[in-house]
């Protein structure tokens, strides 16, 4: 990234808010311009395995060149060794714990999850009028 880390902010984003990109809402393109201030994008490379998997069943080039995307435009941490055992959430879950930052998701157990980690700012795609908002 040609970002300086210190001018931007990094928001981990799950893999429910990224297939969004199905109902055409480019969470990266939309990241900063939603909210006051500069995000990073970030995410983990289960969020990756998800996608991959989930390419396989429906808009495949769609998915898989927005892959492509993430990875030039995202951070992509890597936090477990077992790739076939950790899902997305536990690996979400543990770096944003890790990191104290914020994450950006549909679903409602992993919130329930942050917020007893202490998580204290989740991002939260909203409504049909594709808006990130703070919560």
């Amino acid at each position: 990234m040609s970002k300086k880390s210190e001018d931007n902010k990094c928001v981990l984003i799950d893999t429910n808010i990224f297939l969004l990109i199905k109902e055409g809402f480019d969470v990266i393109d939309n990241i900063s311009n939603e909210l006051e201030e500069k995000y990073t994008c970030a995410t983990v490379d289960s969020v990756i395995r998800e996608l991959f998997m989930l390419a396989g069943e429906e808009k495949k080039d769609l998915l898989v060149s927005y892959i492509e995307k993430i990875f030039n435009k995202c951070v992509v941490y890597t936090l477990s060794e077992d790739y076939e055992k950790e899902n997305a959430d536990i690996d979400l879950l543990r770096a944003a714990s890790i990191m104290k930052i914020p994450v950006i998701t549909l679903d409602k157990e992993l919130i329930k999850e942050l917020r007893k980690e202490g998580i204290d700012q989740i991002l939260i795609y909203k409504g049909s009028d594709k808006r990130i908002m703070i919560r």
